[in-house]
């Protein structure tokens, strides 16, 4: 695929990969600066466009990549204080700059996930729970008058909002942190 401009080519992609379900983030990005600074002959050296513009941008999984303990192990080896993505996914899609064809190019991808994905998993990932203002304030609102993270969840749920409990007590905590809750 090949792109004229780098905000149509990153709007596309990221809009690609929400409709297909596909839980990825933002892995490299390098400058046209950065880029130059790595070759040292200057014919191929890239100066059609401004040194802060993107050269290459490249979306991974969620779950790419291993886990690495830092913490004590436990005797399977591993810590089991905290959950984690990292499962080994290799899925990712690579967009870099074309001198040649003087226009952003996927360059390479992998579409493989080595888990499941779907329209019934995707909301559940944290940066896909996240209320919008109204209805953030109407949880805050139920949380400093008293409720219950499991009931303003409830009542979330009811209304289609995808929202874990954790994220409700999360935002108690907030409050508690700020003064504003009695609780």
């Amino acid at each position: 695929m090949k792109f004229d401009d780098f905000n149509d080519a990153n709007e596309f992609i990221t809009n690609y990969l929400m409709e297909n379900n596909h839980p990825c983030k933002h892995g490299s990005r390098n400058t046209i600066d950065q880029f130059n600074r790595k070759i040292r002959a200057a014919d191929k050296r890239i100066t059609d466009l401004p040194g802060d513009s993107v050269y290459s941008l490249r979306w991974i999984c969620k779950h790419f990549g291993s886990f690495k303990s830092r913490a004590k192990e436990n005797d399977n080896g591993k810590s089991c204080s905290r959950s984690h993505y990292s499962r080994g996914c290799q899925f990712f899609v690579y967009l870099s700059w074309d001198k040649r064809e003087m226009k952003y190019v996927v360059k390479s991808c992998n579409m493989d996930h080595n888990h499941d994905i779907g329209p019934q998993l995707f909301p559940l990932y944290a940066s896909n729970r996240q209320p919008d203002d109204d209805v953030a304030q109407r949880a805050s609102d139920m949380l400093a008058v008293g409720a219950k993270p499991s009931l303003v969840a409830d009542v979330l749920h009811r209304q289609n909002i995808p929202i874990a409990i954790k994220d409700v007590y999360n935002m108690r905590q907030k409050l508690k942190f700020r003064g504003s809750s009695e609780d």
